[in-house]
């Protein structure tokens, strides 16, 4: 199949089920491998045009400083191990206990909290010094070993 789709130039297209929701997909040939890409329904496509989005706002000078700072503070390279796919895990738990023949408890729901109203810049400043904080013993330690 893959190599009759990358010699015709054409691509599949599916519907896939995915926790029992069904999506269109579309099935394509990358070198050695045969690829799944999900895709939209048309009714899932809204046109920008038809939004009624707000018009762009200018960041006042330190706001647009402090954002900046904080991205710049907080920029690594990605490291895709970093993460976790904590419902594959929850499952898998699942799963392993059903074998060992124990019957997995529904947890309680989250109580319904009422909103709470943040300060974003108030937070933006907390993480920026916890940020900050973090890095200052990684350059010290930096700055030892090239005198060594």
């Amino acid at each position: 199949m893959r190599d009759a789709l990358a010699h015709s130039g054409r691509v599949g297209i599916a519907r896939v089920v995915l926790k029992s929701k069904e999506h269109l997909a579309v099935v394509k040939p990358t070198g050695k491998m045969i690829m799944l890409g999900m895709m939209r329904f048309a009714h899932e496509i809204v046109d920008p045009g038809e939004l009624k989005l707000p018009d762009a706002l200018v960041p006042m000078g330190k706001e647009m400083d402090l954002a900046r700072t904080l991205i710049d503070s907080m920029t690594d390279k990605f490291e895709p191990h970093k993460y976790k796919d904590e419902y594959h895990d929850k499952v898998l738990g699942i799963i392993q206990a059903k074998i060992a023949g124990v019957t997995p408890q529904p947890g309680a729901p989250a109580p319904q909290a009422p909103g709470k109203v943040v300060d974003l810049m108030e937070i933006l400043k907390q993480s920026l010094a916890e940020t900050e904080k973090k890095k200052e013993p990684v350059a010290a330690s930096g700055r030892s070993r090239k005198s060594k």
